[in-house]
C-alpha cells in the first residue's frame, strides 16, 4: 500500500513539474519582453553607456531572474562588446534555442548603430518575442493541465496495478 501511494505521489509530481516548466517557459519569455522595452525606454530617455544601462538594469528586482544580463552586466564593467553578450546567453541554460538567438541579435544591436535603427531592430526583436510568448502562452493553456492531469492518472493506474 506504501508503495502505491509513492508511485501515485511521484506521477503527480512529475506531472506537476511538466506543467511548471510550461509556465515558467512563459514567464520568462514576459520578463524578457519587458527587459527589451526597459532597454528601448533607457535608450531613448538617457542615451546611457551599454555597460552602465546592463549595470542598472541588472540591479531591478523584476530582472533578477535573467541569468545571462546578471552575467553580461558583471562581465562588461570594463566595457560592453557583442562577444560578452553572447558568451552570456550562450552560458545560459534556461534559455531555448530560440530565445538564443533573440538575444545575440539585441547583443549585436546595442550601441552598433544609430539610435533610430536600434530602437527599429529591437522592435523587430520584440516582435519575434511576441511570437514565441503567443505560442507559449498557447502550449501552457493546451498543455498544462494536460501533463498534470497525465501524471495523477499515470500514478493511480500505476498505483492500481501494484495494488
Amino acid at each position: 500500500m506504501l508503495g502505491a501511494v509513492c508511485i501515485l505521489l511521484c506521477c503527480t509530481l512529475a506531472g506537476c513539474t511538466a506543467a511548471e516548466r510550461l509556465r515558467r517557459e512563459e514567464r520568462l519569455i514576459r520578463t524578457l519582453r519587458t527587459f527589451l522595452n526597459a532597454v528601448c525606454n533607457s535608450l531613448r530617455s538617457t542615451l546611457p553607456l551599454i555597460s552602465d544601462m546592463l549595470a542598472a538594469l541588472a540591479g531591478q528586482a523584476q530582472f533578477s531572474d535573467l541569468i545571462f544580463l546578471q552575467s553580461a552586466a558583471a562581465a562588461a564593467k570594463d566595457g560592453f562588446s557583442p562577444s560578452v553578450w553572447e558568451e552570456a546567453v550562450c552560458a545560459d541554460h534556461t534559455l531555448s534555442p530560440e530565445l538564443r538567438g533573440i538575444l545575440t541579435e539585441v547583443g549585436q544591436i546595442l550601441g552598433a548603430m544609430p539610435l533610430a535603427e536600434q530602437l527599429s531592430a529591437l522592435a523587430l526583436c520584440d516582435e519575434r518575442l511576441r511570437a514565441l510568448q503567443s505560442d507559449a502562452e498557447q502550449r501552457n493553456r493546451s498543455r498544462g493541465m494536460l501533463v498534470q492531469r497525465l501524471g495523477i492518472l499515470g500514478g493511480l493506474f500505476l498505483a492500481i496495478l501494484v495494488l
